[in-house]
């Protein structure tokens, strides 16, 4: 499992969000951190533009942005650090 981080913009969001919804985020995030490599999920995708080098990861309408970086404790190890979550229409 890849660590999984979260900027306080990210904490902040996740808070304000509905429990239920918020429950499925979650999940959807500590999912994609068990992959072995976390773009590999359908639901997450490059960003391009002004996000480019991020990744969007769709759960029904919200989304998470993230940022993978390694640790340097070794190539396998990542961290997903997760920078932005909101609705779609809110977020880009």
């Amino acid at each position: 499992m890849h660590r999984v981080s979260y900027h306080k913009r990210a904490q902040k969001a996740l808070r304000s969000i509905p429990s239920a919804r918020a429950r499925s985020i979650v999940e959807s995030i500590n999912r994609i951190a068990d992959l072995d490599d976390p773009t590999s999920d359908s639901n997450v995708r490059m960003m391009t533009g002004e996000w480019h080098g991020s990744w969007r990861l769709r759960v029904g309408e919200y989304r998470v942005i993230f940022d993978l970086t390694a640790t340097g404790e070794g190539d396998a190890e990542l961290v997903v650090f997760l920078t932005h979550i909101g609705s779609r229409g809110g977020i880009y």
